[in-house]
């Protein structure tokens, strides 16, 4: 990819994601849970974090593949909490494919 298309596609995956965190807010401000401020910055494009599929009783199973969860970072600009979001739940998974 590009570095102009990637940039595009960033810009793309982060309108989009402060689109739908607006609107799962609504009228709501959300503060950090940990020092109380309202201002957070939202990254570009996704964070993912391995997960990997467990057997009932919590262990690894070894067979499977790993796998990435996208996740949405949004950082509070005050303390540098971050808060994690699904970017599946919110419907951004097919902006969230970014090629390295």
């Amino acid at each position: 990819m590009t570095s102009i298309k990637h940039a595009k596609k960033q810009q793309d995956f982060a309108d989009r994601a402060m689109e739908m965190v607006k609107k799962k807010l609504g009228t709501r401000e959300l503060p950090c849970q940990l020092c109380g401020d309202s201002k957070w910055g939202l990254e570009s494009q996704p964070a993912y974090v391995p997960v990997r599929d467990t057997a009932s009783d919590g262990t690894i199973v070894a067979e499977s593949k790993q796998k990435a969860l996208p996740l949405l970072a949004l950082t509070c600009w005050n303390c540098g909490n971050t808060l994690l979001m699904n970017t599946q739940v919110l419907g951004l998974h097919e902006l969230a494919e970014f090629d390295s």
